[in-house]
């Protein structure tokens, strides 16, 4: 009853919009403006709506910031039509982004506009130089150093990626990294549903491990493989977790590398009470993003250097764990490896 009383408040403080809509909103001199372009009925929705949904409760903790949420379905036309209209209503200093193509795709656009830009979800960002974006997502470059350091006990590693910015970062960061224990790396297109011919030609190798740079097609890959009867040892990254994979019997024991959560957190309590559901890594980063802005964004200032001079080289203990943003105000934070078991996950010991 008290998180119900306390998503009634919620909804006076955020607006959902869609692309289309024109809606005027009341403008608030003391707190910070923000759309939030999110995937919250598309390919990655998922992930888009566990970030709305933490964010919705961080707000509850929270003064300077308002935030309007739209819909981009995962694709760089809806959300370029959905930053349009953030632009055209010109009563906002920061803009959330949601995955790497898109983060990537209206990076200038948002600068060029004298926003800030806010990316989650965005493992592969190459703006960063631009010192426009305060990013809570670790890049791959880390992730990739932590995986590798775990997957070097192996000898014959394949790679199975998805054909997008994401998917080809990782690989080509992974590729770097494992050198000549990487026999073999096949990528799909976010259109594939059989990935069977590229299972069998990666059992015909007979590798000792494979990794798959994947999202909620994860699960049909495993169905595949087990199906095939392809028995390796599995990897996964971060957006390879989705409840539909905690949900599929051949996904046990599948590992994969993951930001090293503060679940002893309320908020982690809190979110599960709430929806009924495991707050991950994408929640972590919706709540800490909203908590951080409203710690950082001070004395009414909108200013975006000041805002984002206030995170330059601050550590903040957040969802994420410990988080310290660089010089460049892009999150870094300590990764750990966890496997599936009976339907959840947890820390590999």
């Amino acid at each position: 009853m008290k998180y119900f009383k306390l998503f009634l408040i919620a909804i006076f403080i955020v607006a959902f919009n869609s692309c289309s809509d024109d809606k005027s909103s009341n403008t608030n001199d003391v707190k910070i403006r923000v759309a939030a372009l999110l995937d919250l009925s598309g390919h990655y929705s998922q992930f888009g709506v566990e970030e709305q949904q933490a964010m919705v409760l961080a707000l509850l903790e929270t003064k300077n910031v308002e935030v309007d949420f739209y819909d981009t379905q995962a694709d760089i036309d809806l959300a370029n039509k959905c930053l349009d209209t953030v632009i055209n209503k010109g009563n906002y200093s920061a803009v959330v982004t949601l995955t790497s193509w898109i983060s990537n795709g209206l990076s200038d656009r948002i600068r060029n506009n004298n926003m800030l830009q806010l990316a989650v979800g965005s493992a592969v960002y190459d703006y960063a130089q631009a010192n426009n974006c305060i990013r809570l997502t670790g890049d791959v470059s880390q992730e990739t150093e932590f995986l590798t350091n775990y997957l070097k006990k192996y000898k014959k590693i394949a790679v199975l990626y998805f054909n997008n910015d994401y998917g080809i970062g990782w690989y080509n960061a992974l590729s770097t990294a494992l050198s000549d224990k990487l026999i073999k790396a096949i990528s799909y297109t976010d259109t594939d549903i059989d990935y069977t011919n590229q299972l069998n030609e990666i059992k015909s190798l007979d590798p000792d491990a494979l990794v798959l740079i994947s999202t909620r097609e994860a699960v049909d890959i495993v169905k595949q493989a087990s199906a095939i009867g392809l028995k390796v040892d599995m990897y996964g990254t971060r957006p390879t977790l989705t409840n539909q994979l905690l949900a599929e019997p051949s996904a046990e024991g599948l590992m994969f590398s993951y930001p090293d959560l503060d679940e002893d957190m309320p908020i982690f309590s809190s979110f599960k009470q709430k929806y009924g559901y495991r707050m991950s890594a994408f929640g972590a980063e919706g709540y800490d993003l909203i908590k951080t802005l409203d710690k950082y964004y001070q004395n009414n200032n909108k200013g975006n250097n000041v805002i984002f001079n206030n995170y330059k080289n601050m550590n903040y203990n957040g969802a994420l764990g410990k988080i310290k943003f660089n010089n460049n105000c892009q999150a870094v934070y300590d990764y750990t490896i966890c496997i599936i078991k009976n339907g959840t996950w947890q820390e590999l010991k």
